[in-house]
């Protein structure tokens, strides 16, 4: 349950059967409702398939140790780490979008904590780039793609099939505007259509095109 995952295929029993989802997700569209749902693509737990049928880092193709960081990966460990820079974990991940999709008429994900995935500009079929670009593609951009990156990253969207990703200040000022009551709807314009972050550590932050307009 939650963010402890053992099988991207599967729904947790206690929150119903795959006929009550579809019935649910039907549902919510003949109300015009889209249904997002949360992907937990960093990491799986011990119990699941995947790591019981070959419990060792160096000979699973579908995990890495945690310290064996990938470029633009934090260093941040939960459960067992998928590696993403396998063609195995590449296709489980693409596998399980699209039978959400396919199957249960899914209108897009939330991807928890991409920053432990990691992603590189010059390796478009690695890490966050390499499914998203494929379902993009699959399905001609009208699937969400929202990655939950904090600091945010520009470029990971820029360079990858996302749609979107958190924007970190403004999360921070609309929790702000929460407690205090002291945000002016012309900070929240600015931060909406501004392309600034949070100073994030992704490398690069901002697209090559936009950042070389930024420094002149």
């Amino acid at each position: 349950m939650g963010y402890d995952v053992n099988s991207y295929f599967a729904l947790e029993p206690t929150f119903g059967t795959p006929q009550d989802f579809k019935e649910f997700v039907d549902s919510a569209h003949s109300r015009g409702i889209a249904v997002i749902m949360d992907m937990v693509f960093n990491h799986l737990n011990e119990t699941s398939a995947l790591w019981q049928m070959q419990p060792d880092e160096v000979a699973n193709p579908y995990f890495k140790y945690c310290t064996d960081l990938r470029p633009n990966e934090d260093n941040l460990c939960f459960f067992k780490d998928l590696d993403h820079w396998t063609t195995q974990t590449q296709e489980l991940v693409y596998t399980a979008l699209k039978m959400w999709i396919d199957d249960y008429h899914i209108d897009g994900f939330r991807y928890d904590y991409t920053q432990g995935i990691g992603w590189s500009r010059n390796e478009p079929t690695k890490g966050v780039p390499g499914w998203t670009k494929k379902i993009a593609s699959d399905y001609n951009n009208s699937i969400y793609q929202i990655a939950e990156h904090l600091p945010e990253s520009p470029a990971l969207v820029y360079y990858s099939g996302l749609t979107s990703s958190w924007h970190g200040r403004f999360r921070e000022s609309l929790y702000n505007e929460t407690d205090n009551q002291n945000t002016s709807l012309s900070d929240f314009q600015n931060l909406i259509l501004d392309v600034k972050t949070s100073g994030g550590n992704d490398t690069p932050l901002l697209p090559l095109t936009i950042a070389a307009e930024c420094s002149r």
